[in-house]
């Protein structure tokens, strides 16, 4: 298993783009106060990694993600 450690969402899309990584084997797990991403399988995949992005942390993985796909919103919290 291969442990990545990224800073935005912003790099792992840029990582699924520049090492051609198929986006259907990603893996998404959400909780209130984590969020987890795989790639692969565990048992299956030579290539399977747990990544590691700190900017998520469960609920509030909401406002990067918005900016993201939002860039010229207004995207915060009330």
């Amino acid at each position: 298993m291969k442990s990545v450690n990224l800073k935005t969402i912003k790099e792992l899309l840029e990582k699924i783009k520049v090492e051609n990584l198929d986006p259907k084997r990603l893996r998404i797990i959400l909780d209130n106060d984590c969020t987890t991403f795989y790639y692969g399988n565990e048992e299956k995949d030579d290539d399977f990694m747990e990544i590691a992005i700190e900017e998520t942390n469960g609920y509030r993985d909401i406002e990067p993600l918005y900016k993201l796909l939002f860039p010229e919103s207004n995207v915060h919290w009330c």
